[in-house]
């Protein structure tokens, strides 16, 4: 009986450890994407200074979706285009954080889209084994309410 009783507490406290460590696992996957989120806004916040505070949309021929990673580009020197990133987030790089059109069901995620005909946007962050890890940092003439605001979290 007294084994019983141990093989018990012993189960419990190890129930708990798995979810501690896979709610520190959510939130530092949130963490992660949310700073290369910030740097993409930072990104469209620069390109919008430079173009009469229009936004760019993606995927189009200010962001190709062949190179999303990269963020914004200005085409107005062809033979040189600037690219407003200033560097592609390790994270992303390394895929372990995905920057795409739609969230991802695997794996945490960072969406653009942009509103109001190029005046606002948003930028998602999605994290799948979480469904508060979903948030939204917005610029310009940004409407939409959902997701939530990231900073407010």
């Amino acid at each position: 009986m007294e084994l019983l009783v141990t093989m018990l507490i012993i189960g419990i406290l190890i129930s708990a450890g798995v979810y501690s460590i896979r709610s520190a696992r959510t939130s530092g996957e949130f963490t992660s994407a949310l700073a290369s989120a910030h740097a993409y806004a930072d990104s469209v916040d620069a390109y919008a200074r430079e173009h009469g505070d229009r936004y760019p949309t993606f995927p189009s021929a200010q962001w190709p979706a062949d190179s999303a990673d990269n963020g914004p580009i200005d085409l107005r020197i062809s033979s040189m285009p600037h690219q407003y990133l200033r560097r592609v987030p390790e994270n992303v790089q390394a895929k372990s954080v995905l920057f795409a059109a739609t969230p991802d069901a695997t794996k945490p995620t960072i969406v653009y889209v942009s509103e109001n005909q190029g005046t606002g946007y948003r930028i998602e962050v999605h994290v799948p084994s979480s469904e508060s890890s979903t948030c939204a940092i917005r610029g310009g003439n940004a409407t939409s309410s959902s997701p939530k605001d990231c900073s407010g979290r």
